[in-house]
């Protein structure tokens, strides 16, 4: 039992919109949509099973939101006017997140009038004046007005980090209490905060960094140097008061619900077991590990294992790093032999050693260490002593990697040290480790411990011990890749934007995967290619698409031979060389009137044009000023893709943003309801992208010289 209560409120909108945008579109077994409700639970039950196996909470409940109207727009009548409804297969699923909710025994809140973020603002305040702790789940940058060292904090589970006053101050570069002043003045697109035209993120912090608080600021314009910023800070001095009186959070309300009744009780299961079979989703009442009611013991899990083999099923056991390295795989191994059933074991790359090499440091090394002791740091608390030889890990002539070990980093250090481990031997604690985020902190084995703490490292972390710990300031790569710490919006297809998000992600870009189209084919038959002798291509979707049709057909590539076959660019090319087809002709621009000047030498009788349903008609309209009959073949068409919340505020939060297509800048800034933040590089893949952005009023700061992902990145690289 917990000394201190800790409750866990949950951003349920957050969840709910997640959810919906992660998986397909999906219906229960009465036919109602389901995807959206199918995530939630298995995002709840993860969150929800993992904190009862750890420290907290004691108290927990999921907040909502009861009405579109609230106070605020009262104040304001555009308040989130530019926020889309919601789509029509999501609405009917709202009721059913509620019933998942109590399924788990988990508190459901919403009160009309009130936002959720007002809720956990109210729940947030009362718990602390009980001497509460409390965690929001969540990465809304209006809650980050509420941490309080030690007291209050932020679970981030997308990116699986706490966000405590030192992460705000490294995203606004003030205190929590003054957050509210920085969104003030710089406004929120997302909500439709009106903020100071022309302040941005870093100008708004400079500003309340130097005078403290909004009203200190605007009765010192006097004292503004940039004449532009002055005069838009008097005339808009109403405004920004109006949009702090918007972002200021309501935290006197009634309590919904006593703060008693938010008790965490474990997840009951038949309420969850009756839901879960009304809905149908077998694979959630099947899951091996996660049964209802919490938490399996390892025997339970051996004894699922064996059942379902001995059904005839094909069973994964399903780890993380190795499975026989601290995964328990050795003893589910053993029930299955006892059960005379057969198994495959496929090893892995256990953390010990994957998160370490990330870090640049090698476990062994010719020079410091020959041999590496792999030890767990987290041993049952139940038991009356540790079943550790430290005096022999204090003698062992190698590299020690804890696992596990992050709280108990303090004991560590001391039995070492205490053992006769030398003091000021090298040490380092890895979080994070090969995942976005990864960091590494460095020290002695006497300082490590208050060294963690004082960088607020968090599970899951790796603890080296040894000589070899010091050789990460030579050896580390993760953090000197070409584009480490910069975050970049992606916004192409999500078919399509895998492999962009793959090449920035080795470069060390943290990709923010905000999808704003999405690409769906058309019906239709193979072209009828007789007497075509040219065949344009217009997009790498539409040579896809095409060679589907002609294999639908009983065809290959075999059909276009005879024929000039085009490419508007190299990506284009690139596509066709994959089934096996050199284009003939590829312009260096990858714009239409480029391909129609790289045509002009090449006779054409009857063209072939593969493309998409909406597209310029610039080639077309060029061959028939020729004399040419032209073929248009509509392969696909562009649609919106909805965003879901996390992700449109970290498009618009970015580093840099990219446009691949003037669709992606159409429907992104439709789904997004404004523009990037002024910090935000936009990035165009070339010239009909970059007039469609400034069709919008928008100027990109970096145009591909080449048109097609290479020179995208090629740019980003050259302007980072």
């Amino acid at each position: 039992m917990a000394d201190q209560n800790h409750l866990y409120l949950v951003d349920g909108s957050s969840y709910i919109f997640r959810a919906y945008h992660r998986l397909p579109p999906l219906t229960n077994r009465h036919g109602v949509p389901a995807g959206a409700v199918y995530g939630y639970t298995a995002m709840l039950w993860k969150l929800a099973d993992g904190l009862n196996r750890a420290d907290g909470p004691t108290h927990m409940a999921v907040i909502l939101d009861a009405s579109e109207e609230t106070h605020r727009n009262k104040m304001y009548d555009l308040y989130k006017a530019n926020r889309p409804p919601p789509p029509e297969d999501l609405i009917p699923q709202f009721p059913l997140i509620r019933v998942a909710t109590r399924a788990f025994s988990i508190p459901c809140i919403e009160e009309n009038g009130l936002e959720a973020d007002d809720i956990i603002a109210c729940y947030t305040y009362a718990a602390v004046r009980a001497g509460w702790k409390v965690t929001i789940v969540s990465s809304d940058k209006d809650l980050m007005q509420l941490i309080d060292d030690g007291k209050v904090d932020m679970l981030d589970t997308m990116n699986d980090r706490r966000i405590g006053v030192t992460e705000v101050l490294e995203k606004f570069g003030v205190a929590p209490e003054k957050v509210g002043d920085v969104l003030a003045l710089m406004g929120d697109s997302v909500d439709n905060v009106p903020g100071v035209p022309g302040v941005g993120p870093k100008t708004a912090t400079q500003l309340i960094q130097q005078y403290g608080d909004l009203e200190t600021v605007l009765a010192s314009t006097a004292e503004i140097t940039k004449p532009k910023l002055k005069q838009n800070l008097i005339e808009h001095a109403e405004m920004a008061r109006l949009s702090r009186k918007l972002v200021e959070l309501v935290c006197d309300s009634p309590l919904p619900e006593p703060l008693e009744d938010l008790a965490l009780k474990g997840i009951p299961p038949e309420p969850l077991k009756e839901f879960l079979e009304d809905m149908g989703f077998k694979s959630l009442l099947n899951r091996v590990g996660k049964e209802p009611g919490g938490s399996v013991q390892q025997r339970d899990i051996g004894a699922e294992l064996v059942a379902r083999a001995q059904r005839g099923q094909t069973v994964v056991r399903l780890k993380g790093g190795d499975p026989f390295v601290f995964g328990r795989g050795g003893e589910e191994a053993e029930v299955l032999r006892a059960a005379g059933i057969r198994y495959e074991v496929v090893p892995g790359i256990t953390a010990g050693i994957a998160a370490p090499a990330y870090a640049g440091i090698p476990v062994t090394h010719r020079d410091a260490a020959s041999a590496v002791a792999f030890v767990t740091g987290h041993e049952d608390p139940d038991k009356p002593e540790s079943l550790l030889d430290w005096e022999a890990l204090a003698r062992f002539p190698g590299t020690l990697v804890f696992y596990m070990g992050v709280k108990a980093l303090p004991r560590i250090a001391d039995a070492l040290t205490n053992a006769g481990r030398a003091p000021d031997e090298p040490a380092a604690v890895i979080e994070r480790g090969t995942l976005p985020g990864q960091r590494t902190v460095l020290a002695t084995l006497a300082t490590i411990a208050d060294a963690a703490t004082e960088a607020t490292i968090r599970p899951p972390s790796i603890t080296v011990v040894g000589p070899v710990a010091a050789l990460a300031e030579r050896l580390r790569w993760l953090e000197d890749r070409p584009l480490n710490g910069r975050s970049i919006a992606v916004t192409r297809a999500r078919a399509q934007a895998s492999g962009l998000a793959a090449r920035l992600r080795a470069l060390g870009a943290e990709v923010v995967e905000a999808p704003a189209i999405r690409i769906v084919a058309l019906p239709g038959d193979a072209p009828d290619l007789d007497g075509t002798d040219l065949v344009c291509l217009t997009s790498p979707n539409g040579v896809r698409l095409l060679f589907h049709r002609l294999r639908a057909a009983g065809m290959d590539a075999r059909a276009l031979h005879g024929r000039t076959v085009a490419a508007i660019g190299p990506g284009t090319a690139r596509a066709l060389r994959e089934h096996g087809i050199e284009p003939d002709v590829v312009p260096e621009r990858s714009v239409a009137e480029s391909l129609v000047e790289a045509l002009a030498p090449i006779p054409v009788t009857r063209a072939l044009i593969a493309r998409a349903a909406e597209a310029r008609d610039v080639l077309p309209d060029a061959l028939r000023e020729r004399g040419a009959r032209v073929d248009v073949l509509p392969l696909y068409e562009t649609v919106a893709e909805q965003l879901d919340a996390d992700a449109r505020t970290a498009a618009l939060q970015a580093d840099y943003i990219t446009f691949t297509s003037s669709s992606t800048v159409t429907y992104f800034l439709d789904a997004a309801g404004g523009p990037p933040g002024p910090d935000t590089r936009i990035v165009s893949i070339g010239p009909v992208t970059t007039a469609t952005l400034r069709e919008h009023g928008l100027e990109p700061h970096v145009e591909a010289r080449r048109h097609d992902i290479e020179g995208v990145i090629s740019a980003i690289l050259e302007d980072a």
